[in-house]
């Protein structure tokens, strides 16, 4: 192998490359981290893209990329931005630099399409018309914004190894930004079925919207296991950002991402908690839910829709009015005008509180033809809804037998019972038509 080998850098004033040859492998390496320390001290980001970033969308269906700070070498003259749209050149941008006070501010805002498309950053400093690199961002989308809030089965990570939770085909547009990678700070990533990540029923959805509409999509899993709706509704209200509180964390997390102005819906799934709980819980419910509601609606400015899951029957351990925590959460969509309700009733792989990948992907599919209406035009909307009675009522003078009145179109599929093992005890439990009508009026 030859020693010889080069370093490249742009020159804007012929257009190609300068090589610097060396026959000396570690003198080009130190001298390239010099030059990168170097560059670094002359120019400083107060805002720069990071690799994976998803830039949300606007009304133009483009990203803003934002590139941010100042530079301190008085003889750079501009910093300069080259977008590439796969691999070949997209948009340029540049900013002439005037100096004060021994510095000079610089903003840019170049933008991309919302598209199953990656696009990369290079970001250079002029000086005596020749330019530096001083940074590359990779695998940059634009798209859609979306949380999840809940317990476990919101998180819904790790549930059976039967879900491919990363596919670098299916997952490529499908993004996260997380706090909590053991060892590193925040960073962007593709999302997967993972736990720390979005979830099984989470990355299912990014999933159908990318294969259906080729639309990258950015979920924030703020989901927490066995906690109350209590714990998530606790908005400090003279600031909402607190750290202490689990509604502050995940708030702050959307504005580290950068992405707060810009999410469209809240996919909520919650209550197992108070189902298995005491009765004041369940009887408090509604006010902590009008609490967690106004706050979403104070802080994420430009929040569509709210999705709120009916919690499913647990067997056991369970309070004698679980039944009125379920109609309740049925009944958001008619007290709240943006929400819509789903119900994880009748989903498979249930072990009476948890479900298995298998019962994660189902209610994504089921969940996804709601988002498609709401958000990507879907005129598909036959049969999408949960089942909702609109009118319940004795249908004889003996009132031995109850009618249940659903919408005209509405097809009703029942099963004469149902059995579930326990995973708290391992009990078998039968659930017959009666818990399921119970569950719905």
């Amino acid at each position: 192998m030859s020693p010889y080998f080069s370093i490249l850098f742009p020159n804007s004033r012929t257009n190609s490359p300068i090589i610097f040859n060396s026959m000396n492998r570690l003198f080009t390496c130190l001298f390239l981290l010099l030059t990168h320390s170097f560059l670094n001290a002359q120019i400083t980001f107060t805002k720069a893209p990071l690799d994976y970033q998803l830039f949300p969308r606007n009304d133009q269906s483009e990203g803003q990329i934002l590139i941010e700070g100042t530079v301190t070498d008085a003889a750079a003259t501009r910093v300069s931005v080259l977008i590439l749209r796969g691999q070949q050149p997209y948009r340029y941008s540049s900013q002439n630099l005037t100096f004060q006070n021994g510095q000079a501010a610089f903003s840019l805002k170049p933008s991309i399409k919302a598209e199953a498309v990656e696009y990369l950053a290079r970001i250079y400093l002029v000086k005596n018309r020749d330019s530096s690199l001083v940074m590359t961002r990779m695998n940059l989308v634009a798209g859609d914004v979306f949380l999840i809030g809940g317990q476990s089965n919101a998180v819904a990570g790790g549930e059976g190894g039967s879900y491919q939770s990363y596919n670098p085909q299916l997952n490529e547009f499908c993004r996260t930004f997380t706090t909590n990678y053991p060892g590193e700070g925040p960073k962007w990533a593709v999302a997967n079925g993972n736990n720390i990540n979005v979830g099984v029923w989470g990355t299912e959805i990014q999933r159908l919207i990318h294969q259906n509409h080729q639309m990258p999509t950015c979920i924030l899993n703020n989901g927490n296991g066995g906690m109350p709706i209590r714990y998530f509704s606790d908005r400090n209200d003279d600031n909402p950002t607190d750290d202490n509180t689990a509604y502050g964390q995940s708030l702050n997390r959307s504005i580290q991402a950068g992405v707060r102005d810009f999410v469209k819906a809240i996919f909520w799934r919650q209550g197992e908690f108070e189902v298995g709980g005491t009765s004041s819980e369940i009887t408090s419910y509604p006010q902590y839910f009008d609490r967690l509601y106004k706050g979403w609606h104070l802080d994420y400015p430009n929040l569509k829709k709210v999705y709120v899951t009916q919690t499913g029957i647990q067997p056991v351990m369970t309070s004698s009015l679980a039944p009125a925590l379920r109609d309740f959460q049925r009944r958001t969509s008619r007290i709240y005008p943006d929400v819509q309700t789903i119900t994880a009733i009748g989903l498979k792989e249930s072990d009476g509180i948890h479900y298995g990948s298998g019962g994660h992907v189902q209610f994504a599919h089921n969940l996804y033809p709601l988002v498609d209406r709401d958000f990507y035009n879907s005129t598909d909307t036959l049969q999408i809804q949960s089942p909702d009675p609109r009118r319940i009522y004795y249908s004889n003078p003996e009132r031995t037998q109850v009618t249940l009145e659903f919408d005209v179109d509405q097809q009703m599929v029942f099963q004469n019972q149902v059995n579930v093992i326990s995973k708290l005890n391992g009990w078998v439990v039968t659930y017959h038509m009666r818990e399921l009508c119970i569950s719905m009026g």
